[in-house]
This record gives structure tokens, C-alpha cells and sequence, in this order.
């Protein structure tokens, strides 16, 4: 057990530190790696990723190949052009953790998508895989079902890493009156 959990540490330390960060604003990071574009949340705005990000002179692209407005929702499989030198373009691949259709949101069609994939009745491949690994080591499983599941109720926080705490309502130590006379009897 002390081995296992030593080579997780280890684990987590070395993919920490192969993040290039790029940018962070209003509680989230913008990190790449391999082609990818990682910690853009699910429902930002160009507009609100383009203040997180510190690169100069891109464009974003929807998975058809259209430009993606300001107020415009990112989503996985997006892509970023930009100038990498004078003359020469590149390009990124966002990666929206959750968000396997690419919509930009977390959805039931998300969690639906994972559950026919670990029943074998369909394939997430590429970038779409890797969005469905909310737990983030590597493979999809029953946990990464449940997190999504989750989130989509409102009940844990993918992002965060975090089960969301319900709201206490505080009952009443009065009793309740007969709706015939309260407040006039």
C-alpha cells in the first residue's frame, strides 16, 4: 500500500510538472500539453478565455470549421490557430473536461456517451476520451460515469475535485398555524 501510494504521488508530481501554463483568470487555468488545451470549464466564453490567455494574434474554430464568436460557448475539439512564427500557424485542440460532445456543456447526452462506451455499444476516442476521463488517470470507468452524473445534478463539482455539500433548511420551531386563521385570529 506505502509503494502504491508513493507511485501516485509520483505520478501526480510528473504530470503537474509536464503542464506548460499559459494563463489563469477568474478561478480557472489554461494549461498545454501534446496539442491539447486543458482547465478551459465548461460554458466559457471565447470572450472569458481570451482574457485567461496569454498568447497574442489566434482565432478560434468550431469543429466544423467556423470561427467561433465572442459570446460564443467552447467547446472540446475546438480548435486555436494562432502564429507560432512569422509566417507559420499552428494549431491547438481544446479539451473540455466533461464535455464529450462538444457542445460546450456538460449534458445528459456527456454521461450517456461514457455509459455506452463502458458497455461496449460505442467508442470514445481522441480528445472526446480524454474528456471523459474526469478522474484523469488514463482509462474510463464506472467512477468517471459517476462524477459526470454527478455534476450534471449539481452534486459534485468536477473541477474542483469535490462533492458539493447540500443546503441545510432550517425548520421551523413554531407550529404551524390553521391557514383558516393565521395571522388574523
Amino acid at each position: 500500500m506505502k509503494k502504491l501510494c508513493i507511485s501516485l504521488f509520483i505520478v501526480a508530481i510528473f504530470a503537474l510538472s509536464t503542464l506548460s501554463a499559459v494563463g489563469a483568470a477568474d478561478g480557472f487555468a489554461v494549461a498545454e500539453r501534446e496539442g491539447l488545451i486543458y482547465g478551459v470549464p465548461e460554458r466559457t466564453a471565447l470572450a472569458e478565455f481570451q482574457a485567461s490567455y496569454d498568447r497574442a494574434n489566434f482565432s478560434v474554430y468550431n469543429q466544423d470549421g467556423g470561427a467561433v464568436p465572442r459570446n460564443g460557448i467552447i467547446g472540446t475539439g475546438y480548435k486555436l490557430k494562432y502564429e507560432s512564427e512569422i509566417g507559420a500557424t499552428d494549431e491547438l485542440v481544446f479539451m473540455v473536461l466533461g464535455d464529450v460532445d462538444g457542445n460546450g456543456k456538460v449534458t445528459t447526452t456527456d454521461y450517456i456517451s461514457i455509459r455506452s462506451h463502458l458497455r461496449r455499444l460505442s467508442t470514445l476516442e481522441g480528445v472526446k476520451y480524454i474528456a471523459a476521463d474526469i478522474d484523469g488517470d488514463g482509462g474510463l470507468g464506472a467512477l468517471d460515469y459517476l462524477r459526470l452524473k454527478l455534476h450534471f445534478a449539481g452534486k459534485y463539482d468536477i473541477y474542483k475535485n469535490q462533492v458539493i455539500p447540500e443546503e441545510k433548511v432550517e425548520s421551523s420551531s413554531e407550529q404551524e398555524d390553521d391557514p383558516w386563521t393565521s395571522g388574523w385570529a
